[in-house]
């Protein structure tokens, strides 16, 4: 299987199987999280969480951009 197969795939099962819908408005927010799994499946959780920590970058996301068109 090539590649973006296998990841379309991986994708495809994990919003069946967890979420069950994704919108339109928010699918690149549950690529980007299928994407740094995939990344970083080679981890341990501990390792994985403490590189998601690092790129938090004192960013943060307000209701009103969440929910913004």
């Amino acid at each position: 299987m090539n590649t973006i197969e296998e990841y379309l795939t991986w994708v495809k099962r994990d919003v069946y199987g967890i979420h069950h819908w994704v919108s339109k408005k928010h699918i690149q927010r549950y690529l980007n999280d299928y994407s740094f799994k995939k990344n970083t499946k080679d981890l341990q959780n501990n390792e994985r969480f403490v590189l998601f920590l690092g790129d938090i970058k004192n960013t943060k996301l307000t209701y009103k951009q969440l929910i913004a068109n």
